[in-house]
């Protein structure tokens, strides 16, 4: 932005992450990555005869065989997703790629937004075929395009389109990402505005109680 760029940015967002790893395919990822022999019997064991069933007024349900997904919640889930994702940034060419455990972002840089939409475009279709060929699904409805870049240049330019499987993505002007609020024009306003008043909540939160503290 400094330099004049705009900044196209394409944050994805997967249906069901955690629940649709297929454990061959990790086992695979998993001894590529040098974890082998007793180790690799050991997280095979670990993913192995799992079941599932809910309770509802304490009745409960019959139980499922689950023959996909690691465990939420767990301390290995997270770790097995990513490195289950991990291969994902070698097939990105021309992009910067973020990626947070189930969180992934691009990110291009170029004055031209014809440029931009170009080549977020097609690096989304690759990632779809990748995402297809590793049996994990892109959520068309969730995945959101950004452009940054200073208000002068916004008056400039046209909003760019992008679409997957014949679903135009929404565009939108302020995202929240692993808990910070980014607009367009990286003034922070809105993050301020958001810890600004999170912290007035909690205060008068204190105001009420502060006769009860010493």
């Amino acid at each position: 932005m400094d330099n004049g760029n705009l900044i196209g940015a394409l944050f994805i967002d997967l249906s069901k992450a955690f629940d649709l790893i297929n454990h061959s395919m990790l086992k695979i990822k998993l001894s590529n990555v040098g974890i082998r022999g007793q180790a690799l019997d050991w997280f095979v064991n670990y993913l192995s005869n799992r079941t599932q069933f809910v309770t509802i007024n304490g009745t409960l349900s019959e139980s499922m065989d689950l023959s996909l997904g690691v465990p939420q919640g767990s301390v290995l889930g997270p770790l097995l997703f990513i490195i289950f994702i991990n291969d994902l940034p070698t097939i990105i060419k021309r992009c910067k790629v973020v990626m947070y455990a189930g969180d992934t972002a691009l990110f291009i840089a170029n004055r031209d937004r014809k440029v931009i939409e170009a080549v977020l475009q097609n690096e989304l279709n690759i990632i779809n075929n990748w995402f297809t060929d590793n049996e994990l699904f892109v959520n068309c409805t969730k995945t959101k395009v950004m452009i940054f870049g200073s208000k002068q240049r916004f008056v400039r330019i046209d909003n760019p389109v992008l679409s997957l499987s014949g679903t135009s993505l929404e565009l939108i002007y302020f995202v929240k990402y692993l808990g910070l609020l980014f607009d367009r024009a990286m003034t922070w306003h809105d993050h301020i505005n958001a810890v600004a008043s999170n912290v007035s909540k909690r205060l008068g939160l204190l105001n009420r109680i502060r006769k009860y503290l010493d």
